[in-house]
């Protein structure tokens, strides 16, 4: 189904390294999925995971190599949900999320600094607070 596509779409676009494509099919990916909940308030956040992923690949928190395990797990929810075991799919999507949080948690640990597209940056993250994000003078 539907579903089935975005996740292959994904793939395809890991293997290209085209991360733009790749966060577009995986914000489809979402947009399907929450809208289908058929749960207003989940429809509703496929606005924001869209955002969420753009901003993750914009900010430079993609992997440098696209990871297939969150591709494998999204085709394992395609599965899950085409076959009504919503149990199997909730647990893949729990560690597709497990693992993106650890791979934003470890690239902002090994670089301390991002540079982020558009003339912006985020500065040296001290020890004790949370990056925040500055303009940088044109």
């Amino acid at each position: 189904g539907e579903l089935a596509a975005h996740a292959r779409a994904m793939d395809a676009a890991a293997r290209a390294g085209d991360g733009r494509a790749y966060v577009a099919a995986d914000a489809a990916f979402h947009r399907v999925l929450l809208t289908a909940s058929g749960n207003g308030l989940f429809a509703q956040l496929a606005e924001v995971t869209e955002v969420l992923l753009e901003a993750r690949r914009e900010l430079l928190l993609l992997p440098e190599r696209l990871e297939t395990t969150a591709i494998g797990r999204h085709h394992e929810i395609a599965e899950a949900v085409a076959a009504g075991r919503a149990d199997e799919a909730a647990r893949a999507a729990a560690d597709i999320v497990g693992r993106a949080r650890a791979e934003v948690e470890r690239i902002l640990e090994d670089s301390r600094v991002v540079r982020i597209p558009e003339d912006s940056r985020v500065e040296r993250i001290p020890e004790d607070s949370r990056a925040h994000i500055t303009e940088v003078p044109r």
